[in-house]
């Protein structure tokens, strides 16, 4: 099953499909401005629910290979020793204040690329931090756009759980380790 959801995984983040849709446009428009090495954004990773961030490695390792630099949060809530202690909204909060602001305070723009769970977590942790919105603050750097890749998308401040109707589907089990991002981590 681990190999099987792997395979599964990967085939929703197909590295040359990402390359094409993303890389190469940003690419021709960048070329054509300003250096390269000084446009890129920062690409940041946002996994599922029950997958690590390492299942982004293919991907990453092009875009860094592009030029592009590559940052995966963790969130907070996968796997917890106590799962009471977490929550969406600490998930984001952390997400937020330990990863996008610190690269927005260094002035660089950000692409927040989501995954399934990570689509809750990273929209959140990315609400009014905007380029735009941070340019008319007289700040530099922001978030540039938003890629959902089999991702949740929900209202601003909802969770995943209001979102489906305010119960899981039954094979979601709570607080309950995922085997399969256990498996994945002890690799």
């Amino acid at each position: 099953m681990d190999r099987h959801f792997k395979r599964s995984l990967r085939s929703h983040l197909n590295p040359e499909i990402v390359l094409y849709l993303l890389v190469v446009p940003l690419n021709r428009s960048l070329t054509s401005t300003v250096k390269m090495s000084q446009m890129f954004p920062t690409i940041v990773f946002f996994a599922g629910a029950c997958a690590g961030p390492s299942c982004f490695d293919p991907l990453a390792a092009i875009f860094k290979q592009e030029g592009y630099p590559t940052v995966y949060n963790t969130a907070l809530s996968l796997n917890p020793s106590n799962p009471e202690s977490v929550s969406t909204s600490e998930d984001a909060s952390h997400a937020r204040s330990e990863i996008l602001i610190p690269l927005l305070d260094e002035e660089k723009d950000v692409i927040i690329f989501v995954h399934s769970y990570g689509g809750v977590v990273g929209g959140q942790a990315a609400a009014n931090l905007s380029k735009s919105l941070r340019v008319a603050d007289g700040k530099k750097g922001g978030v540039i756009g938003l890629m959902y890749i089999v991702g949740n998308i929900v209202l601003e401040g909802e969770t995943l759980l209001q979102a489906v109707g305010g119960e899981y589907p039954a094979f979601m089990k709570r607080n309950f380790v995922s085997v399969t991002l256990l498996a994945w981590t002890l690799q």
